[in-house]
């Protein structure tokens, strides 16, 4: 992965620089993760397996009582000679939650690493992957004095707030 450091030295691993964290930007735009089904009336970039008032078209099927007369598809109806209706597929938005745990319980290393540099790392790439996607960032940073939230928002501005 290109920006991202395998071996870390000296300063590296106590601390994580902004320059670092700009560069995780690259690795962020390959990655892929595993899609969850979600419960959310938020319209999104996602595809949802259910059919209703969306952007993209899905499917034609004959016209049922009941159906919307708005979403009649008159090309295929005129052609069939039977009245057919558009179907949509609904897009869902996944708002991504990070938390990074920065307790001084993170303030030891394996193989010379900080685990509060991995987490930051960790946050940094997970958090640039979700602004590829257009999706909004919110979390919770953990000190040992208190706990700072972010509400989710779109947008490079949000993900370096969460830093």
């Amino acid at each position: 992965m290109q920006g991202l450091t395998t071996e870390r030295k000296k300063e590296q691993c106590v601390q994580v620089t902004l320059d670092e964290l700009l560069r995780l930007s690259s690795c962020a735009k390959p990655l892929t993760l595993p899609l969850f089904r979600l419960k959310t009336s938020s319209m999104g970039l996602y595809r949802s397996k259910h059919i209703g008032r969306g952007m993209d078209f899905a499917e034609s099927r004959l016209y049922q009582a009941g159906d919307d007369i708005r979403d009649i598809d008159w090309k295929v109806t005129a052609r069939s000679g039977k009245a057919h209706t558009k179907l949509f597929q609904v897009e869902k938005e996944r708002p991504v939650l990070l938390f990074a745990d920065m307790r001084s319980t993170m303030l030891f290393a394996t193989k010379g690493v900080l685990k509060s540099v991995q987490a930051a790392l960790l946050s940094g790439i997970l958090g640039w992957h979700a602004v590829h996607e257009g999706n909004r960032i919110g979390g919770a940073i953990i000190t040992d004095e208190e706990t700072e939230f972010f509400r989710p928002s779109k947008g490079k501005k949000r993900h370096f707030s969460f830093f």
